[in-house]
């Protein structure tokens, strides 16, 4: 497996697990965000990239939907590795 579907592959479990955590569902967050379900779907099994632009986009949407006292970083959406590139380019957890 390459290194980019493996890390493609975690990053979906990131944000299934976030969405569980939030107690919201795919379709829903697709629909709240005006994505169609099955790229939603398609980002939690690993099938596609997420960009960093939708990991904020979701970030942003889950922090909202999760209890107030705790935010959720785009940047949790990645590996460590990613977190430190990311980190370099001036954003942080």
């Amino acid at each position: 497996m390459s290194k980019d579907v493996e890390r493609d592959k975690k990053c979906g479990i990131r944000l299934q697990n976030a969405l569980n955590e939030c107690r919201v569902e795919q379709k829903e967050m697709a629909a709240d965000l005006h994505y169609a379900p099955t790229y939603i779907s398609d980002l939690c099994t690993g099938k596609r990239h997420i960009s960093e632009k939708a990991a904020k986009k979701f970030a942003d949407y889950l922090s909202k939907k999760h209890e107030p006292q705790t935010s959720i970083s785009f940047v949790s959406f990645f590996s460590p590795n990613d977190q430190k590139k990311l980190a370099i380019d001036g954003y942080s957890s």
